[in-house]
């Protein structure tokens, strides 16, 4: 007796094998993404991190991700992609993907980068990360955190001890602080 197959044996086959490209092409993404994060902190300093941050604010370090693939189907599929450094963070460019990872597409000024696979990925984020206008933004972004911190430094060292800032702005002497 010969043994039919069932009509949607290869259906599920399909479906399995789909499963599989999915979750490379995911790995793939964030191997790229992961790979320019390691070169950045090489490069500029080990302060600075890649972030895909969401559209509802949620971040997601790529140096995390590779440890936690499954975690992955809770992100949404667009949002920023974030240079953050201890003193600032710097929107380089939007980003959305699909659920199958690619098409990945990245927006960034005027410019919309069609990302089919690992290499065309690769190109866009290098026309994006070789521009002098990101750098120069960067390093305003630094310089303007920098001298912000430093006038906030100074700002602090000159109130005594005994001086209470409340949260509406108002600087008010503690009752038991000696006149000056």
């Amino acid at each position: 007796m010969m043994v039919m197959k069932n009509r949607f044996d290869s259906i599920l086959d399909s479906g399995l094998e789909e499963a599989d490209k999915v979750q490379s092409n995911l790995s793939e993404i964030y191997e790229v993404f992961n790979e320019l994060d390691n070169s950045i902190k090489k490069k500029v300093g080990g302060e600075f991190s890649l972030i895909l941050e969401t559209t509802s604010g949620g971040e997601i370090f790529f140096d995390m991700i590779t440890k936690k693939m499954d975690k992955l189907e809770n992100y949404e599929l667009r949002g920023s992609l974030i240079l953050k450094s201890n003193v600032g963070a710097l929107k380089v460019c939007k980003w959305r993907r699909t659920q199958n990872g690619y098409p990945l597409t990245l927006i960034n000024d005027m410019t919309q980068y069609e990302c089919y696979e690992k290499d065309t990925l690769i190109e866009a984020l290098g026309d994006i990360f070789s521009s002098g206008a990101l750098w120069l933004k960067v390093k305003k972004t630094l310089n303007s955190s920098n001298s912000q911190a430093k006038a906030f430094n100074a700002s602090a060292a000159s109130i005594s001890d005994k001086t209470i800032i409340t949260t509406d702005s108002k600087v008010e002497k503690d009752e038991h602080s000696e006149p000056e």
